[in-house]
């Protein structure tokens, strides 16, 4: 409560419905760490040949060269 209080605050709006209307893909569960642009471009394409309308790939950790 302190932090939401004094840095972060309460959302003003409520998040996209569609959010929480279809999946959200993360990298982590099938890469790990081992992810690289090309990596990320190929799983959103493997997710549209499956049919899967909007949503949202959760690119996760090692994107960055350093936390």
């Amino acid at each position: 409560m302190f932090m939401i209080q004094n840095f972060l605050g309460k959302p003003e709006e409520s998040p996209d419905l569609l959010m929480m209307q279809h999946p959200i893909f993360t990298t982590w569960s099938y890469y790990f760490k081992h992810i690289n642009q090309s990596v990320v471009l190929n799983y959103a394409k493997e997710i549209k040949a499956n049919n899967y309308t909007v949503s949202q790939i959760e690119i996760d950790d090692l994107w960055v060269t350093f936390y």
